[in-house]
């Protein structure tokens, strides 16, 4: 990601640029553009060019951005299980995310050919794998009890 930021009447342009590369160049950074504010993207800052020209500056920073923009707000499915069933859900993430896992109770979960036991605690997990489409998981036992799923999505 590029971003051109021009400025008028700057009137001590080198404190200016060091200020500004004290606090960006090299650093991680977190973009909201208004135009998406439902998406953020997170990255890496550096001062590609800098110029400066009878009080007017310009300065350009790239962003070595992750691929996909995250959603602001995350995911949470919640759902109260006794006995054995099976949850499907769709997801509109494209990007495949494990998410933190919530339990009350004691209870199975089935994803594919992976099975694991989870008593009342929070997990971020590596059984389930949230894909883009059509989700299902399988809660083979249960003492009774709730699982909740909270995930963040990411696209392009």
């Amino acid at each position: 990601i590029k971003l051109t930021f021009e400025m008028l009447e700057v009137k001590n342009y080198n404190t200016l640029i060091t200020e500004i590369a004290n606090r960006l160049h090299g650093k991680n950074v977190t973009l909201l553009f208004t135009n998406d504010e439902q998406y953020y993207y997170t990255g890496r800052a550096t001062i590609s060019e800098w110029e400066c020209s009878q009080n007017q500056g310009t300065v350009v920073i790239d962003v070595d951005a992750y691929p996909y923009k995250l959603a602001v707000y995350e995911t949470t499915l919640s759902y109260s299980i006794d006995g054995a069933t099976t949850k499907y859900f769709n997801s509109d993430t494209t990007q495949s995310v494990c998410p933190k896992l919530e339990v009350t109770g004691t209870i199975t979960i089935k994803v594919g050919e992976k099975t694991a036991l989870y008593t009342a605690g929070t997990y971020v997990n590596n059984i389930i794998l949230i894909k883009n489409g059509v989700n299902s998981i399988e809660f083979v036992r249960s003492s009774g009890g709730t699982v909740k799923l909270t995930y963040r999505s990411g696209v392009f």
